[in-house]
């Protein structure tokens, strides 16, 4: 899924919208699949909200259900996991009032 939102962010940068709401779409089912076979770890979960951001900013304008089940997931990952300071960067990101997008980082660290 993360392989995904690399390919989705190339075609997005270069224009071709039609392969990132492709992919970005395949990646957000992908990611939904993965937490229901792990059980919802935090990983599985980041993977699911970044993937909701990203198909958020695909044309049209933000989507709001998209934007507010990504601030759910990472509002979840706060409580959770304190200690992890780019879950409170990326809720910090999606609450600011005029959200600007693009999504917040691809996870890098583990809790």
């Amino acid at each position: 899924s993360v392989s995904l939102n690399n390919v989705g962010q190339a075609a997005q940068a270069q224009g071709d919208w039609a392969q990132a709401d492709k992919v970005y779409r395949e990646s957000l089912e992908i990611s939904r699949v993965l937490v229901e076979r792990l059980g919802g770890t935090p990983e599985a979960l980041e993977d699911v909200a970044i993937a909701l951001v990203r198909n958020a900013e695909l044309p049209g304008g933000p989507r709001a259900d998209l934007l507010a089940e990504a601030k759910s997931i990472f509002s979840g990952l706060v409580a959770a996991h304190p200690t992890v300071q780019r879950y409170r960067e990326a809720l910090d990101w999606l609450n600011l009032p005029d959200n600007p997008l693009p999504a917040p980082a691809t996870p890098g660290d583990t809790p």
